[in-house]
This record gives structure tokens, sequence and C-alpha cells, in this order.
């Protein structure tokens, strides 16, 4: 019983540290910068996900309108969005 137990914990812990593993995005469309269709997701998304490459990380491209992509990741469904340009009104909110 003890090692089906500690089989069980194991198998959590594991899927834990692999879920915190990926980077969720959400981008909107914006050809050749970021699109779903666009080979690696467009620069933005190749950029980006080769960055987190680099770091030990996977992601997630999601695409949604660009304010609903703004909103996922206010709300922390989306980790980062991309392809934004800075403003007065971002900075309170993003990282840049």
């Amino acid at each position: 019983m003890r090692k089906i137990i500690f089989f069980v914990l194991f198998m959590q812990l594991a899927m834990t540290a692999y879920a915190r593993n990926i980077i969720k995005v959400a981008s909107g469309e914006w050809p050749p910068f970021s699109g779903e269709n666009l080979k690696h997701g467009g620069f933005c998304g190749h950029v980006t996900t080769e960055a987190f490459k680099l770091a030990g990380y996977q992601t997630q491209i999601k695409y949604y309108p660009w304010k609903r992509a703004l909103s996922v990741t206010e709300n922390a469904v989306s980790d980062v969005t991309l392809c934004w340009i800075k403003s007065a009104e971002r900075k309170i909110i993003y990282f840049f």
C-alpha cells in the first residue's frame, strides 16, 4: 500500500513540475509578426518560443482578438502576451 501511495504522490509531483515549465502565451493576428497560421506563429511567436526554450520552458500560444489577449493576460489565464507597443497605460499593468 505504501508503494502505491508513494507512486501516486510522485506522479502528482512530476506532473506539477512539468506544468510549471509551460508558459501560456496570448497573441492576436498581426502578419507577419504574429498569426496562428504563420510558420512558427510568426516572427514574435518564433522569437518568444526560442527565448523561453533557451531558459528551459515550453510555450503554448493561443490566438485571441487583441483586447481579449490583454484581458486573459491581465487575469492570469495567460502568462505573457506578444507584440505590444509600450504605452503609458500598458506600463501600469504589464512589464515590457
